[in-house]
């Protein structure tokens, strides 16, 4: 297995969990529970976790592409 592709699964695996978690906590908002400043604030930090790992999912993916067709 090529290891972009790899980290591209890698990258995919993070950015899903990041996305399902933030959800979660998220969700908790949307429906006036109580949320802990603590939840709050690891839910802006995954925010930025799945701009992250989207960003560096695609292009790990175009790089791949890339390898395999050239």
């Amino acid at each position: 297995m090529i290891d972009e592709f790899k980290y591209t699964l890698i990258l995919l695996a993070i950015f899903l969990l990041s996305g399902y978690i933030f959800h979660k906590i998220k969700s908790r908002e949307i429906k006036n529970i109580e949320v802990p400043h603590f939840l709050s604030r690891i839910a802006s930090i995954l925010g930025l976790v799945i701009i992250v790992s989207f960003a560096l999912g695609i292009t790990m993916a175009v790089i791949t592409v890339v390898k395999l067709l050239g």
